[in-house]
């Protein structure tokens, strides 16, 4: 079994230094997945008690992702706001 190395947030310690960034619009924070690409690298989770269609629209309108839970309500409800998060 080959496994590989992996951390936990106790096993980081980010250490500010400086930078040479004159401003924050200077920065890309884009990010590609496949042939997705993301404004900002945010991708939520499909929690059933965090993530909805509202959540999902906002990330969208910011340039992130959201995934719809497969528990999602009912299957009517689903299609419906699924068509809405395609506009």
């Amino acid at each position: 079994m080959n496994l590989k190395q992996g951390y936990e947030l106790s096993d980081v310690l980010l250490v500010p230094k400086h930078s040479s960034v004159n401003s924050r619009s200077d920065v890309d924070l884009s990010s590609t997945i496949g042939n997705l690409k993301l404004s900002i690298p945010i991708i939520a989770s499909p929690m059933p008690s965090i993530v909805g269609v509202e959540l999902i629209k906002e990330l969208g309108r910011l340039g992130g992702i959201g995934i719809l839970h497969r528990f999602y309500t009912s299957r009517v409800s689903r299609q419906r706001d699924l068509l809405a998060l395609s506009h």
